[in-house]
């Protein structure tokens, strides 16, 4: 049977789709390390946290003053009494209201079921942390992107092509925007859906580039169905069901 349109258009279909979701890598990269330098010129309550405000188990050291009180599954719920539900709310409690050394009082409840204040002295955010969870994510991120847009050059026209450039975006993604899901969180959604996107990728792009590979898995039809498609179902069904401590677990 006849299919209406071409498997030359979806290709070209395919090679839009795959330029603009390398836009949106370029964006979400550029706009990380924005938000992140930003962050890091802020006072620091001493841990990170998602964008649920549940504590992660990230970080370790001197500035990091309640990684020893909290653990992963632990929710700040009010900063000097005013209630917070976002990281925006954290950050209007603090910011240009104490400096690093000021103290602040956090009321955490534990996984536990236990709620108490906690009087924390707000810190700079340590140049050794910087090092290790923004810099070298950062530059890992840049050499995936940089290899996206180079394969795109000389492959896009290509199932195999296609199928690496949107590997490689979405590791930079993921790589990239890390610090920002343990920080101020505006890339958490994109986050979320590009870990699950790179890993179903993966295993696409090794089935198409075999060089023993059927025909039928080189086509544009067998691309659509097997490498976007199901990569973008099972992104969003890891995105939809956010709940508290999923984020870190992911990565």
């Amino acid at each position: 049977m006849r299919l209406p349109v071409s498997e030359k258009s979806i290709g070209r279909l395919l090679t839009g789709v795959v330029f603009l979701y390398q836009a949106i890598a370029a964006v979400a990269l550029i706009g990380s390390l924005v938000f992140a330098l930003r962050w890091i010129r802020e006072p620091f309550i001493g841990s990170f946290y998602e964008n649920t405000l549940v504590f992660t188990d990230t970080g370790g050291g001197e500035a990091w003053v309640i990684n020893d009180i909290v653990n992963s599954g632990d929710q700040l719920l009010a900063v000097n009494g005013t209630t917070v539900q976002t990281s925006r709310d954290v950050r209007d409690a603090i910011v240009g209201k104490f400096a690093p050394g000021e103290n602040v009082t956090l009321t955490v409840k534990f996984a536990g079921g236990e709620t108490r204040d906690l009087v924390v002295e707000l810190q700079n955010f340590p140049e050794d942390g910087v090092n290790v969870f923004l810099s070298l994510p950062f530059i890992i991120a840049l050499i995936f992107l940089g290899l996206s847009l180079w394969t795109f050059g000389l492959r896009r026209n290509e199932p195999a092509g296609r199928a690496f450039i949107m590997f490689a975006s979405s590791f930079s993604i993921g790589t990239g925007a890390i610090f920002n899901i343990w920080t101020s969180h505006e890339f958490t959604l994109l986050w979320t859906f590009a870990p699950c996107h790179w890993r179903r990728l993966r295993a696409c792009a090794c089935l198409i580039l075999s060089c023993n590979a059927a025909p039928a898995y080189q086509s544009s039809l067998f691309e659509v169905g097997g490498f976007w498609f199901q990569p973008f179902a099972g992104g969003c069904g890891c995105a939809l069901p956010f709940q508290p401590g999923a984020a870190h677990r992911l990565y």
